[in-house]
């Protein structure tokens, strides 16, 4: 005997099912929205975040401080100070070339003082 199904039932089945792809379609776009907003932005900067740990690495080696990083040893003030001064004097129409070349120029001003005091001297 064939089993009698009311047509509120056949309603509630459908709709469930296409609340389901509703939801499948959402959490794809999620997904996608994920790896391509998030994921692969993170991949293509490895490389240069690890050129800036190497360079981390180096300059604490180099100083034979542990704890030594651009901000304590006056790097970032330096190369503040040169690419606001440059800004200053009126050379923003290149500021493309000259403002990253005064920040250069002006970062190795407060480095070098503070690497005799940085690296020990051997006594003996």
């Amino acid at each position: 005997r064939p089993r009698r199904i009311s047509l509120d039932v056949v309603c509630a089945r459908y709709r469930s099912r296409t609340r389901r792809r509703r939801r499948h379609r959402a959490s794809s776009a999620r997904t996608g929205a994920i790896v391509w907003g998030i994921r692969l932005p993170r991949v293509l900067l490895a490389p240069s975040r690890t050129g800036l740990a190497l360079v981390g690495a180096v300059l604490q080696a180099v100083l034979r401080n542990p704890l030594a990083d651009p901000y304590i040893i006056g790097v970032t003030s330096g190369a503040s100070l040169g690419a606001v001064s440059v800004m200053l004097i009126g050379l923003a129409p290149v500021a493309a070339v000259s403002v990253p070349t005064g920040a250069f120029a002006a970062r190795s001003l407060p480095s070098p003082p503070c690497w005799p005091s940085a690296v020990p001297v051997p006594s003996g």
